[in-house]
């Protein structure tokens, strides 16, 4: 997002320039409106530039996350569910499991319909009858 930024100089009484206090936001009102939601900039009359999402304290969290490392699964899970870690593994997740000696099968009633005619929600009679027509047009 590109944001076009006005620097503000301060003039001391005897006309000499004082370094910058802050930047103005230069933009509509519908775009300052839209990065005040988004937590771009804080609701003040001057409307200051302000960092969204990054904090002092979010700061040293991530620098002390990246000292850290990397910690393996085996340090992460318990003992107890180190049996389990093949159902997670990336490389088991890219293909089917193993084909087993049994099948399962639903029995319906002997007298119920092979097809159920029912409506997924209600609607009025056009939108119905649009979506039947879409649907003998399309399927």
């Amino acid at each position: 997002m590109n944001i076009k930024v006005e620097e503000e100089e301060e003039v001391k009484e005897d006309g000499a320039e004082v370094e910058e206090q802050y930047q103005r936001i230069m933009g509509n009102r519908k775009q300052r409106r839209k990065w005040w939601k988004e937590g771009i900039l804080e609701d003040t009359m001057d409307e200051l530039w302000v960092a969204a999402g990054v904090t002092y304290s979010a700061e040293l969290a991530y620098e002390e996350s990246k000292k850290k490392g990397k910690r393996s699964m085996e340090e992460i899970v318990p003992a107890e569910f180190h049996k389990y870690r093949k159902v997670f593994s990336e490389e088991e997740s890219h293909h089917l499991p193993e084909h087993k000696p049994y099948n399962h099968t639903i029995d319906l009633k002997p007298d119920a319909p092979e097809t159920i005619q029912s409506k997924v929600y209600p609607m009025s009679v056009n939108e119905q009858g649009e979506l039947d027509q879409f649907l003998e047009e399309n399927l």
